[in-house]
């Protein structure tokens, strides 16, 4: 690559223009690049909203796993059922996102990151409204494993999203912030969820998430990239396709 091409390149993805000056060293001259802030970028502003869009779903996939923990008593009693039966509600999230995150590598090869990320956000928001509405604990169960698989549809895509929209040398740090906004989900959501059921009712645990999702489709709409080629969705798939079981 030469000099004009990576400063086209750092000028696209960093609002900056370049300018080529010599830099003498001895009785040699070597080729430096000076940037100069070109104001505010909107490829730069469209990807940070972008971003920003992924660690909140991320943040809300994580969340989801462990909210109901300290409400599942009061669950009990609201659903007339029984302390065995009620684990389902925390198991069937958990075993929609094991069963499908890896699967749905190909899913974002064949549709793009942007499609199946909407699409996760959408079903992960419909099943947490509809489980603050369940009249039994069946139903709920039900809703959990809509949530479970929105939720899977959230990981996959964003994972694929950060290595579209950062270069290798940026990835690592990006990818690590991807996972700290998972983890403060989990961490989060049983003090959360004991606080919603102490000040509101057991259908804020879920109903929480509609906000949020909707907010986060409405800018998930407008600033994610159209089209997404995924090394993370194609390497797990790779991986799949090598495997001996049919």
């Amino acid at each position: 690559m030469s000099w004009e091409e990576l400063g086209g390149h750092h000028g696209f993805a960093y609002g900056t223009q370049t300018e080529r000056l010599p830099l003498r060293r001895g009785s040699h001259e070597y080729p430096r690049l000076r940037f100069r802030h070109a104001g505010v970028d909107p490829v730069s502003r469209r990807r940070r909203i972008s971003f920003a869009v992924v660690l909140v779903v991320t943040f809300m996939a994580g969340l989801d796993g462990y909210i109901v923990n300290l409400a599942l008593p009061t669950l009990v009693r609201a659903l007339s059922t029984s302390v065995s039966a009620i684990q389902w509600v925390t198991l069937a999230y958990l075993l929609a996102i094991t069963a499908l995150v890896a699967s749905l590598g190909r899913a974002v090869d064949l549709w793009s990151a942007r499609r199946v990320l909407l699409l996760g956000l959408g079903l992960f928001t419909v099943g947490s409204a509809l489980a603050g509405l369940a009249p039994s604990l069946w139903w709920l169960v039900g809703f959990r494993t809509l949530q479970g698989t929105g939720a899977a549809m959230l990981l996959a895509a964003g994972q694929a999203l950060v290595t579209e929209l950062y270069p290798a040398g940026e990835r690592g740090r990006a990818l690590g912030w991807l996972h700290a906004a998972s983890a403060a989900g989990f961490v989060t959501g049983p003090t959360l969820g004991g606080l919603l059921l102490a000040t509101l009712s057991w259908h804020w645990i879920f109903w929480v998430n509609v906000p949020l999702g909707l907010g986060a489709l409405a800018l998930g709409f407008q600033s994610l990239p159209a089209r997404s080629q995924s090394t993370f969705a194609t390497s797990i798939w790779r991986v799949l396709s090598r495997s001996p079981w049919p």
